[in-house]
């Protein structure tokens, strides 16, 4: 009997793509404490959205970390509606809805998330590689709870 190796998701790090990160909190008058944390040797694209983003190589060789999300890849993701396993488009053509994959029940009322969608094609995969995940979806009048 031969088993299948369960596909890398698109948005997990490996570990030749961490790099050490040097933090520093510097003086920032539109923060509302009037700090704000940033890199020592600051560049313009490591704020997006008034976050401030990991640094990481992009390089998918090697051993997989499946405990660190890809940022920039996560970023990608979120921004553009792709499946966070497979880089397709996440948005159900047939009904318009995004769909969600969590280890847990999520308090998600408001529409914002940290985390990028799941296609549905890509949902019946991350349920048989972890059972315990729970998936959402958006809907016009909410949140809809699958599992």
């Amino acid at each position: 009997m031969t088993t299948v190796a369960a596909r890398v998701p698109y948005v997990v790090a490996y570990e030749v793509e961490t790099v050490a990160l040097d933090l520093v909190v510097i003086h920032d008058v539109w923060a509302l404490s009037g700090r704000r944390l940033a890199y020592s040797d600051p560049r313009a694209d490591d704020w997006n959205l008034s976050v401030l983003w990991a640094r990481q190589k992009c390089d998918r060789r090697g051993k997989v970390n499946y405990q660190e999300m890809h940022t920039l890849r996560q970023r990608a993701c979120m921004l553009h509606r792709l499946c966070q396993v497979c880089e397709g488009p996440a948005l159900d053509p047939g009904t318009g809805r995004l769909s969600w994959v969590f280890h847990e029940k999520t308090h998600a009322t408001t529409g914002r998330l940290s985390k990028p969608p799941t296609c549905m094609r890509c949902i019946p995969e991350a349920l048989d590689a972890c059972p315990h995940v729970v998936i959402i979806v958006s809907g016009m009048l909410g949140w809809d709870w699958l599992s």
